[in-house]
Order: C-alpha cells, then sequence, then structure tokens
C-alpha cells in the first residue's frame, strides 16, 4: 500500500490522504482545495475508485460535491463514498445543485467495512488537552474514524 500526503492542516488548507493499492484508489478526506492538491500532485480524480471521511465536517468534505463534478465531468462513472453515520444525509442533501442522472454513487454510514483490499473499522478517539480550562473543565473533542 502507498500512502501520499496531499496537505496537512494549514491556514486555509486541511490534511488530505491518497492511499493506493495494486487495485484500487481512495482519497481520505476532501476538504476545500482538494482538487488543486490533486493536480499539483499529479493524483486523477477518475482514477479514485473511493473516497473515505473521518469526520462530517466542513474540514473533512466541503470539497466533495465539486470534486464530484468535476469527476462526472471527466468520465468517472462511479464512486464509493464511505464515512460516519451521517455521511448519507449530507450526499443527499447536496443531490439538489449536482444532480448527474449517469453517476452511480454507492454510499456507506460505516461502523465496520471490509473490502478485498482494505479493511475499514470505525473507532472513536478523543484527545484531551494537558491540562484543564480555565474553568477547570478538561477540554475534549470525540471524532469518529
Amino acid at each position: 500500500m502507498e500512502v501520499k500526503l496531499l496537505s496537512v492542516r494549514s491556514i486555509g488548507g486541511f490534511p488530505s490522504i491518497v492511499l493506493s493499492t495494486d487495485a484500487r484508489k481512495f482519497l481520505v478526506d476532501v476538504g476545500e482545495g482538494t482538487q488543486r492538491l490533486c493536480i499539483e500532485h499529479k493524483v486523477r480524480l477518475v482514477k479514485c475508485d473511493g473516497v473515505f471521511l473521518t469526520r462530517l465536517s466542513p474540514e473533512t468534505n466541503s470539497g466533495l460535491p465539486g470534486m464530484c463534478l468535476t469527476a462526472i465531468d471527466s468520465g468517472k462513472n462511479e464512486l464509493d463514498l464511505i464515512g460516519p453515520k451521517g455521511t448519507s444525509a449530507f450526499y443527499k442533501s447536496c443531490r439538489y445543485w449536482m444532480r448527474r442522472p449517469d453517476y452511480n454513487i454507492r454510499i456507506q454510514d460505516i461502523t465496520s467495512n471490509e473490502d478485498n483490499t482494505i479493511d475499514v473499522n470505525a473507532m472513536d478517539l478523543t484527545s484531551y488537552s494537558s491540562g484543564s480550562s480555565s474553568t477547570g473543565v478538561s477540554n475534549s473533542n470525540s471524532n469518529a474514524i
């Protein structure tokens, strides 16, 4: 498996990764600007088989509708979209303005998924700050991956 880091968190940029096996290629998170990063790193969207979303937020999915439209217009006619609970609802909320009748998107809201080339398991990650806030309450953020 090859892992290509397209971007890291920065001002105006969000982390995106390309996972490639001999058989398939996946994008992990499609924040705003991911299409530009794909062009810069010579990643052809039409060759991507699917997208994994680590969580539902603008940082991870704001570039997804535009990326899908670009892939469709480039000749891609199907895509797997795999993400946490709510991924189907997010995509369906975009369907009115990205209508393409010949596009087949398979959406999975997952807790775990086994693929012939990649084994995907969802798990909750909780990060804690190295102390407590001024109110004495510990800061935590739970995200599903």
